[in-house]
Parts: structure tokens; sequence; C-alpha cells
């Protein structure tokens, strides 16, 4: 056989490509994988997973419409009518605002974020993101080849506020509430902040609302609830996280800009064509009235779970943010967030996110989820993290108090 001369398939990627930012997260992922191949036990508390499965109510609407035959192609890049019908049908009940049924796009939140951020930057265009945040919005807007600009919000007296901040020069802004990794909410203060800012430009805005539904004992409203931004405002919502669904891949998308939507309803069709209708047809199940009780009885049980574990982590003297929702809890660690992360891991078999991959005003927390594993499993975990930190972090903060006072 004649030799052929190999092709270098790498010389001949895109710039765009090349651009792809590489997770943080995949360096305490893989640190996770390589103990667990040597047979440690690992408790994972670093990626947004659920033990729990997919309520029964839900399975059994997706099975009922799959034995109907649900499971061809419909509704191309948008979302079938009953899903539409239930969207709005919730959004009204629960918020109050009129949405209109072709204002929506059904899809994974993912690629919705993906293709909408895509749609709206290219090189020379600056996208600010509040911070800390998903790292996924790094790395999606890098692959754009726009600039970055962050917007880092503020620790005050147990929770993350946004200050007040010039939006000048910004041509996407990027949010998201409630609030992953801080678990807080946005006061008044910080949304009336952020609305100032974007209206300092014509910029549209991407609010992230994956953590809908988990809220507590706080005042959450909607951007797509105010005036002055409201027709510019991108809301992309999840199933995953407040239904139990991570695996089905079902969210959605609401713009009132409805030549943007007809623009995204093209790009989602020939990338995923449309949502399985039987999955639609099971989450729109999950947001009628009839579900909400579910829905309650789930949100207690992590809004137990969060404020039982910021509890025992205070005991042991670690500052937490009191969680106001999402799953997750926000600790400060008081020291460098990756090598307590990688120390705690690799010593204690317990996986946490170091916040430093989140934002460069997260550097020393780290985040945990409340609800990857049986409580009976998180506690002890929490509870050998707070002594962690009493061991590593806390002589640490005390020598530096200190030696400032000494100073």
């Amino acid at each position: 056989m004649q030799h052929q001369r190999r092709i270098d398939l790498m010389a001949n990627l895109s710039e765009r490509a090349r651009n792809v930012r590489k997770s943080d997260i995949l360096e305490i992922d893989n640190l996770t994988k390589s103990l667990e191949a040597k047979k440690r036990p690992i408790v994972k508390l670093h990626i947004g997973n659920m033990w729990q499965k997919t309520d029964d109510l839900i399975i059994a609407k997706a099975h009922e419409a799959m034995l109907a035959g649900r499971t061809g192609y419909e509704a191309i890049g948008t979302c079938t009518s009953e899903f539409a019908d239930a969207l709005v049908e919730y959004w009204k009940r629960k918020y109050g605002a009129s949405i209109e049924k072709e204002w929506i796009i059904a899809g994974s939140s993912m690629g919705l974020l993906n293709q909408t951020i895509d749609a709206l930057l290219q090189p020379g265009r600056t996208a600010s993101i509040v911070i800390p945040a998903w790292d996924f919005y790094f790395s999606q807007v890098g692959e754009t080849l726009a600039a970055q600009k962050y917007v880092p919000m503020e620790y005050s007296e147990g929770s993350w506020i946004v200050p007040e901040f010039s939006g000048k020069g910004s041509d996407l802004f990027i949010i998201n509430d409630p609030n992953n990794p801080t678990t807080s909410v946005l006061d008044e203060r910080s949304r009336q902040a952020f609305i100032s800012a974007v209206s300092e430009t014509k910029a549209p805005v991407i609010t992230d609302l994956a953590y809908d539904h988990l809220y507590w004992d706080c005042d959450f409203k909607p951007l797509l609830k105010y005036d002055e931004i409201a027709d510019r405002t991108i809301a992309v919502g999840s199933f995953s996280k407040s239904h139990r669904m991570p695996g089905w891949r079902m969210g959605y998308l609401i713009s009132a800009d409805k030549e943007l939507v007809d623009i995204l309803r093209r790009k989602v069709s020939k990338d995923w064509c449309c949502i399985p209708p039987f999955i639609q047809n099971a989450a729109a199940y999950g947001l009628s009235r009839e579900f909400e009780a579910h829905i309650d009885e789930w949100r207690e049980t992590v809004k137990r779970a969060s404020r039982k574990t910021a509890r025992i982590l205070r005991s042991f003297g670690v500052e937490c943010v009191e969680p106001k929702g999402t799953i997750y809890v926000f600790a400060n660690v008081q020291g460098d967030s990756v090598k307590f992360a990688k120390r705690l891991l690799e010593e204690n078999g317990i996986a946490t996110l170091p916040g430093r991959f989140l934002g460069e005003n997260a550097s020393n927390w780290i985040r945990m989820t409340t609800v990857a594993v049986p409580e009976e499993k998180l506690y002890p975990a929490i509870e050998m993290i707070g002594r962690v930190y009493q061991r590593i972090a806390k002589p640490k903060a005390q020598l530096t108090a200190k030696a400032t006072h000494a100073t």
C-alpha cells in the first residue's frame, strides 16, 4: 500500500474553534475520576446534579405522550402549542407577566444560551458578564471572539449585590438570578443598578433563569417585568434543577423581539430540529397549577438542606452566604479556593467547586451542591469541610489578622 502523508487536521481548525475554552471545572472533575479509579469513595458536591430522580408524575406524562405517538418531528425550531400555552399561563399566574406564544422557543437552556450569544456577538463587540457566574458564559462569549467585561458583585452582610456600574461600551449583558454560585437573589437595589447600567446603552440582556422556582423568603422579580428593559430582555429558563429533569435537556427562551426569535428558530432548527414532543408534554404538565404542590415540596427540600448546610459550616466559623435560592451553598475558605478544594478532595474524598473558576471576586470561596447526595451523606461531609477549614484556613486568617494589626 502506498504510504500517504498524514494530514494535520488541527492545522485546519477555525479561529473560533481554537478559542473554545476548556472548562476549569474539569480540573476538579478529572481529579475526582482519577481518585475513583483508585477505588476511593468520593462525595461529589462539585456539580449541580441531584440524587433524586424526576417526579413520577412527570415521567408518566412523558410516557403517556410517547404511547400516543408523540415521538416524531413536531414544532421544528419552536415549541408545541401545549407547551407554549402552559408557559404563557405560568408566567401570567406566577409573575403577572403577559408573554405571547410567538415569543417562545423550546430547547436545551445551554443550547439556547449558546445560540443567542452566538447570534448577538462577534469580533469587536463586548459582553458584560455579572460575576461570579457559571463558567459556560465565559466559554461561549470567548468562542464568538468578542471581548469580555466583568461586573463584579460585592459581598455585603451575608449576600451578594450588584453595585452601581457603567454599562457604556457593552453590546450584551448576561446575568443569572437567582444566582449560581452565590445562592443570592438580587434585591431591588441591585436590580435597579443593573437596569440603570443597561439603560445607558442599546444593548440586549440575557437573563438566565435556571433556578426559577428555587428561591425562598425573598422578593424575586424577573427582569422581563421591568418596562425599561423588557423589550430587549431575553429570558432563558430551564427544567433541570426546578423539576429534577437534568438529563431531559428541556428549557425555553422568551423574547419580545420577533425578528430575533425568527433568526434563533432557524439556528436551533438546524442544530437540534426540535425538542421531542413527549418531553415538551411532560414539561407543560410541570408548569401546571396541578403540579405546583410537588414543586413546593421540592423547594422545601432544597431550602432545608441548604440552610442546614450553611448552619453547620457557620458552627465551625466558616463565613457563608445565607442561601436564598438555587441548590448550592457558597462559603468563604479564607484562601486559595483551588488549593483548598484539591486538598479537601485528595485527603478527605469530598469534591467541591472552587470559586476562582467562576470569577476573580470569588477566588476565596467554594460552592457545594446540597442535593447531590442524600442528607445522611451530605451533613457528615459538610462537617468534615468545617474541620478542614479550622485546620487549614482559619489559622492562616488569624495570622494575617495579627500581622495587619501589628503593622
